[in-house]
């Protein structure tokens, strides 16, 4: 039995897939978090540094020879990962809208970055462990840790940059 895939129909149709696959290629990349432009504390720590820190957690040897232990307080990769659902579904409806033509591929990034943002942002802001310190909590006045000046927590953003192969 011979099948004819040939036909008005059916190679317009494939000319639309093929125009559509076109529009879903991008050599695009999404990056979330606190860059290196971001800015400093008021003490003149760069942003990026001081994410870094809470991120992976640090020691640091104080000029008075004690060492400070900063533990890990995950407010990028943490919420990212126990969201990864949410995204998966979401990222789905938006490349869905860039096949019907509504969106482009960095416009369904963006959606998707800013998603990812409220997130980070919304785990500091309901509070990240371990406790702070007593020392810590005496000092700036508060128990809730990433919680000082509020320049990390709105230094957390997201870029739409090209792939680096």
């Amino acid at each position: 039995m011979k099948i004819n895939t040939a036909g008005p129909n059916l190679n317009a149709m494939f000319s639309r897939l093929d125009k559509r696959s076109q529009q879903l290629k991008t050599d695009k990349q999404l990056l979330v978090g606190v860059p290196a432009s971001a800015g400093t504390e008021e003490d003149g720590m760069p942003l990026a540094r001081l994410a870094y820190i809470h991120e992976f957690g640090a020691t640091i040897d104080h000029p008075n020879g004690a060492k400070i232990i900063i533990p890990e307080r995950s407010f990028l990769r943490t919420p990212l990962k126990a969201n990864l659902p949410k995204y998966r579904k979401a990222f789905e409806w938006f490349v869905g809208r860039a096949l019907n033509g509504k969106i482009t591929m960095e416009q369904a990034l963006s959606q998707a970055g800013l998603m990812m943002v409220r997130d980070c942002q919304e785990a500091i802001s309901q509070g990240i462990g371990p406790p702070l310190a007593r020392s810590t909590i005496a000092r700036k006045g508060s128990s809730k840790p990433l919680v000082d000046t509020g320049r990390l927590r709105q230094a957390i953003t997201y870029q739409v940059t090209d792939s680096e192969e």
